[in-house]
């Protein structure tokens, strides 16, 4: 059978041996996969976000390696893990054992993968070494800023929803990170647009006045302040808020970002 797993977030373990093993040895192989272990066996990791786990024996991402053992990582994210020998994935030196990776963030890319001497490694298309640009990763928050190169980078890979239920591809106005590929981004979270009912002050915008910035109002009733974690950006134009303010309510949550004008009119055609 094959084992999968997908839209997990694999984040801030240890796996932690004894202090006197030396890298490679026993203990180096014992408590090895500071995120997971995969041996004698098939597996898939799919959509999953690997980050920030630690071993001190080897593999700090992902470990796999054991006779007949085939993993397959596809639409991944595996970066800043840490382990003895330095690599985020590492392939034992086993006969028949196989590590395939496509459409992944990988830290330090191929540099970042150990391969045993009898194992069999496929680097496959649509690879990057790009820093993810998590959210807030020192508070747990590993969704994609607006600027991650992950985002439309995936492929499809039998992935229909993200960790928090959202569709996947959902379709990142603005961003193109893959061309004509379906888009589907890497890692456990998709990045999801909102559309809201906007205020916008003043009502009536003249193109011949002077400079003024232009103060927008977003009332979100299913969310709170915590969960306004990115800029403001309005479509068309991916226009950049120069300043923003969440303020917390009773079951509403609502957000005041200023943009500049003259930016704002040159997205915006002659009516």
């Amino acid at each position: 059978g094959i084992v999968t797993i997908n839209n997990c977030e694999i984040v801030r373990n240890m796996a932690i041996g004894s202090s006197n093993a030396n890298c490679g040895d026993y203990g180096g192989w014992s408590f090895a996969g500071g995120g997971i272990y995969c041996t004698y066996g098939n597996f898939n990791i799919l959509n999953c976000t690997i980050a920030d786990n630690i071993t001190d024996g080897i593999g700090g991402g992902v470990y796999c390696g054991g006779y007949d053992t085939n993993v397959m990582v596809k639409n991944s994210i595996v970066w800043n893990n840490i382990s003895c020998d330095g690599s985020e994935l590492r392939l034992g030196g086993f006969e028949r054992s196989v590590l395939q990776i496509s459409y992944s963030d990988i830290k330090a890319g191929l540099s970042g993968i150990f391969v045993g001497e009898d194992g069999t490694f496929v680097w496959g298309p649509g690879n990057i070494d790009s820093d993810p640009l998590f959210v807030n990763s020192f508070d747990d928050n590993y969704r994609l800023s607006i600027s991650s190169a992950c985002i439309d980078a995936g492929t499809n890979a039998g992935v229909h929803d993200d960790i928090e239920g959202n569709i996947r591809p959902s379709d990142f106005p603005g961003v193109d990170n893959n061309g004509i590929q379906p888009e589907f981004d890497i890692g456990a979270h998709e990045a999801v647009a909102s559309e809201v009912d906007l205020r916008i002050t003043p009502k009536r915008i003249n193109r011949r006045r002077g400079h003024r910035d232009i103060k927008v109002t977003v009332e979100l009733t299913k969310y709170e302040a915590e969960h306004i974690d990115g800029e403001f950006i309005l479509f068309p134009g991916a226009i950049v808020a120069k300043q923003q303010e969440v303020q917390d309510g009773e079951c509403k949550v609502k957000v005041i970002a200023y943009f500049d004008r003259n930016k704002l009119l040159e997205a915006i055609p002659y009516n």
